[in-house]
């Protein structure tokens, strides 16, 4: 056999050996994603800066090529929206969310029990998160599939 057999050959088995590997874990991943979490959601919690005003997010969750779960937040209720995406997971019972600013440096974590019947309507969790000024904060998060009033959401926050 000659060298360039052998190239050809030696690549062709690594392509079709990544290949192979790939599909079979897509397939472990997808068996394990939870299809009612996709779509599209609302997050509130109180302001990291004066504690009375009611930040908002929508939520777009979506199953990524990889087979994660990403999500992608933006702000609702500012005049200069901040943006974020990031991987959600679902272990024992709790819905984990790691969140990236996507043009600013700020990190975030939520964590929702996972709700029973696996529908998110309204749940309760926490969010920290390390501020654009480098200050660590956690409060109370609310995640619903649909947009609340300020008062209405300030009322959630307040019910647990």
């Amino acid at each position: 056999m000659d060298w360039p057999s052998l190239l050809v050959g030696g690549i062709i088995g690594g392509i079709v050996s990544y290949i192979v590997a790939f599909i079979f874990m897509s397939i472990s991943m997808i068996s394990m994603i939870r299809n009612p979490y996709k779509g599209t959601y609302y997050s509130y919690h109180l302001s990291t800066i004066d504690d009375k005003t009611v930040t908002a997010h929508k939520w777009k969750i979506y199953r990524k090529l990889t087979g994660e779960i990403g999500v992608r937040l933006c702000e609702l209720n500012h005049d200069s929206p901040l943006s974020y995406k990031g991987t959600l997971r679902v272990k024992e019972r709790y819905i984990y969310v790691h969140l990236m600013g996507v043009n600013h440096a700020e990190e975030m974590f939520a964590i929702f029990p996972e709700p029973i019947d696996r529908v998110i309507k309204c749940v309760h969790g926490i969010l920290s998160a390390i501020s654009m000024d480098k200050n660590p904060w956690s409060g109370k998060e609310l995640l619903v599939d649909k947009e609340l009033s300020g008062e209405e959401a300030k009322n959630n926050l307040g019910s647990r």
